[in-house]
């Protein structure tokens, strides 16, 4: 039975983003598929398996400040917006 129907038939849910990929949980032996809008992100929450080469490079390259960026955030931060340095 496709997610979709199935949050409609049991939830009675119709699901707006229905194009949108599903979160795998569960085990790899008897996974629970669930729509993205349904979930619910918990700060803190760790992720311990290994990421893959593309993972790594993706959070990289969202992550990562050139030296001079760097500087203007830190320059920026509330505690020295009080302050001359």
């Amino acid at each position: 039975m496709p997610v979709v129907q199935y949050f409609k038939d049991i939830y009675n849910c119709n699901l707006q983003y229905t194009t949108w990929p599903c979160l795998q949980s569960g085990s790899d032996y008897r996974p629970v598929y669930l729509p993205m809008e349904a979930c619910k992100l918990v700060e803190g929450q760790r992720y311990s398996k290994k990421l893959n080469y593309k993972q790594v490079t993706n959070i990289l390259r969202a992550t990562c400040q050139r030296p001079q960026q760097r500087e203007q955030s830190i320059h920026e931060a509330p505690v020295f917006r009080c302050c001359e340095y």
